[in-house]
Order: C-alpha cells, then structure tokens, then sequence
C-alpha cells in the first residue's frame, strides 16, 4: 500500500477553506479536531463541498480528534508529525457523522495493525496509509465491496502489488487498479478466484503481467476492446495467451501516436518562488515531431502563457490562515523553419503565478503546504503523417502531503492548438 489512489475532481477554480486554524509549520496548520472543508466551484459555476475532520494518530493507530487527544496517557502521546483527515458526510458537524466515524476509526486501526504486521519492520505506518491519497472513507467502501473476509486480507491484496518492483516504480499503479475494479465491476475477492481456477495466484498474475509489459490500465484497455463473456472468460484468456513482450529500459522520449514526449510528467510547488520559468528542463514537458528530432532547427511561432489559469483559495478561522494562489499551462509553440515537415510544443510548463498576502500573513506557509504534479495524456495527432498537430491533455494533481488521506483534486486541461479558447478544463 505504498502508491497514490485518487478520488477525481476537476474544477476550474479549486478552493479550500479551513474552518479553524493554527500555527507553526505543517501539520501544525491542522490541529486535530478542526473540521476543513474542500470546495470546488466547476465550470458551470456549481460547488461541490468535501468536509474532513482532523484527527492525530497515535503509535497504535488510533486516532483522535480535539480534546480526547488532552486524555491520554503521557505513555500514549499522539505522533507530533501526523495529521489524518475522516470525511463528514452526514451534515456538517462531527456529531452528525458520529456512527460513521466510529467505524472508519475502527477501519483505519485496522489497516494500521494489518500493515504493521505484515512490515514488522518499523515502518512510518501512517505514511503507508497516506500513500494512498484519498480519503478513508473511500478506502473503507472500496473493502466493504471487496468481499474479503477481514481487513488483513485487503491489506496483503494492495501489499503484494507494491511488493512487485514493475509496479512499484508506476507513479499511478493503484489508481489504476481501483478504476480497473470500478469500471469492470467485478471485486477483488471475484478476481482471486478467478485466478485460482486458473492454477495461479495474485503474485504470478502481477509477475507475469510484468513480463509482458502491461499496466493496470492496458488490462482495462483489453478488457473494452476485447470479446471476453465474462471474468473467468478473461483472466483465462489472458493467463493463457502466448503474448510476451520483453521489457526495454526506459527512454525519456515517450512516443505517442507520431510524437515524441520528452519528460512527460513533473512536480510542481505551490510555494515556489521564482516560477518553474526559471528551472527548465525539469519542470516542462515537449511534444516533437518525429520527422525531426532536432529542436534548433524549430522557430517559435506563438506563446501563451495565460492558458488553464486555476486559482486555490485558502482560508480559516478569523481569516488568520489565508492566502490565493494561482497556476496556469504554458505553452510555447514552434514549427520547423526550414521546410514544412512539423509542429514542436516545445514547453509546455507550470507556472505558478503568486500568492497574495491577505491580513493575518501566513500565506507563504500556506502555500509550502500545497504541491502539484503534471501529466502529459492522451496526445492524438489531429494534423496529417506529412504535418503533425498535436492535441493532448495536462492533468494537474493537487495535494497536501502533510495531511494524510485527504483529497486530491485532479484538474484535467484540454489544449488544442487550432481552436480558441486555446484550453479547456475538462469535469469528471
């Protein structure tokens, strides 16, 4: 349980407002029992409201949140580091969710001793559940329709994914995974079944889909495209096909569809200063023609810089934590100066364009507790094999890494090079 799973949103304008506050750096922003909420406003001007309570965590993995965390033992402090966020869904107060929070407390313990032992090493546990990126609530449901008979058998079935090196180094493997299950229907419990009728089991499915090259998305790809009848039908189809596809080292040229992708993924701070402007390379991504792979033989013929712009609204309680924040896509387009033989997006960037400094302060601490990463997707060539143009997608994620199993926001940004808006925020 060491990847991301994400619960998909995708705002235009994002907002996050902290109804109560704190001070110092991280996780001290977040004391536990301050309820936060996540609003995103979407295109057509609606609001979609997530509220969280804040808990600590103690080094057995109860959590606790305001004044039971003053009754403890001083032999059972909670970690100084941790802050876990529950969703509230019944209304808007703890005391409305209070049956609900009893059982994601209870969840949450239990996914904490059943990694735990399966570790037995010392493990940072609460990063482990973290890794996942979304709320518990979501990870309570998905075991709830998983059919395993206990939490132990759910945490060795993420575990041992994680466990194989091919998909431990896949940046959105269990992401994957769950819109695998969420999109086929089927649970996992059904899935090891399958394999076991098939002679094998979850490690030498994982082990084999390796050899061959195969994500988790790739098997949902072949899942819609194919003539299966059904999940038997499939996983025997696939365990028994002759299908092997050697694995090569990895290129930093992605080809997608008549382009090359240089760097197709990247990080980006909410906090940083100077913008990724200044630190290229690293932060960018480029598109190219094949036809010719050398960038100095490229003119620039337009530049946008205003494309996707998305702003983030922190505040809290007294409006003590504040701060707006904003980002935009760049773009940076050439076409080959001396012949006719393509189009190049040379950069496509994050900028981030500042953060206000509303009264009160603390927007710069605001800010470092907000990062971001940067995708390049579904690039199609919308031109000719003679004059390629590229039409693709940049999918920005947004996090707080400091506190655990909240929501991450997923904006997805369509760019089109012929039409006008140049870019446009796709909703899921």
């Amino acid at each position: 349980m060491n990847k991301t799973r994400l619960g998909a949103l995708a705002p235009l304008i994002l907002a996050l407002a902290a109804c109560g506050g704190g001070s110092g750096d991280g996780p001290a922003v977040f004391p536990p029992g301050e309820v936060l909420t996540f609003a995103a406003t979407l295109d057509d001007g609606s609001t979609q409201e997530t509220r969280y309570l804040v808990h600590a965590v103690t080094a057995d993995g109860d959590l606790l949140a305001g004044e039971s965390t003053a009754k403890l033992s001083p032999h059972r402090p909670p970690l100084a580091s941790v802050r876990v966020a529950l969703p509230l869904e019944a209304g808007d107060t703890p005391q409305d969710n209070a049956a609900r929070l009893a059982a994601l407390r209870d969840f949450y313990k239990q996914l904490w001793q059943g990694i735990a032992e399966r570790r037995n090493d010392g493990s940072d546990i609460a990063a482990e559940i973290g890794a996942f990126e979304s709320d518990v609530g979501v990870l309570y449901d998905d075991y709830r329709q998983s059919e395993f008979a206990s939490v132990k058998d759910y945490v060795a079935f993420y575990e041992q994914v994680g466990e194989n090196p091919y998909f431990d180094a896949q940046e959105s493997v269990e992401e994957e995974l769950v819109q695998f299950f969420a999109q086929t229907g089927w649970s996992q419990g059904a899935w090891l079944r399958a394999l076991q009728a098939q002679n094998t089991d979850w490690p030498r499915f994982l082990a084999l889909m390796a050899q061959r090259g195969d994500s988790f998305a790739s098997l949902l790809h072949q899942y819609k495209t194919g003539n299966s009848s059904g999940l038997d039908d499939f996983v025997a189809g696939y365990v028994n096909s002759p299908r092997i596809k050697i694995q090569t080292k990895a290129n930093p040229w992605k080809q997608v569809d008549g382009f090359y992708i240089r760097n197709p993924s990247w990080m980006f701070w909410m906090g940083d200063f100077p913008s990724t402007s200044s630190a290229p390379g690293a932060r960018e991504a480029s598109i190219i023609s094949p036809a010719d792979v050398h960038p100095y033989t490229y003119q620039v013929t337009s530049w946008d810089n205003e494309s996707c712009p998305t702003k983030v609204h922190l505040s809290g309680r007294a409006n003590v934590l504040h701060a707006f924040l904003a980002y935009y896509v760049v773009l940076e387009v050439a076409n080959q100066s001396r012949q006719p033989m393509g189009v190049w997006v040379p950069r496509v960037a994050i900028d981030v364009l500042g953060v206000d400094k509303p009264d009160g302060g603390m927007h710069n601490l605001i800010a470092k507790n907000i990062e971001g990463a940067a995708e390049i997707t579904d690039v199609k060539n919308v031109g000719t094999a003679e004059r390629p143009q590229p039409r693709f997608n940049v999918v920005t994620k947004l996090k707080i890494p400091r506190l655990y199993n909240s929501k991450v926001w997923k904006i997805t940004h369509a760019i089109d090079l012929d039409a006008w808006p140049i870019c446009s925020t796709l909703s899921k």
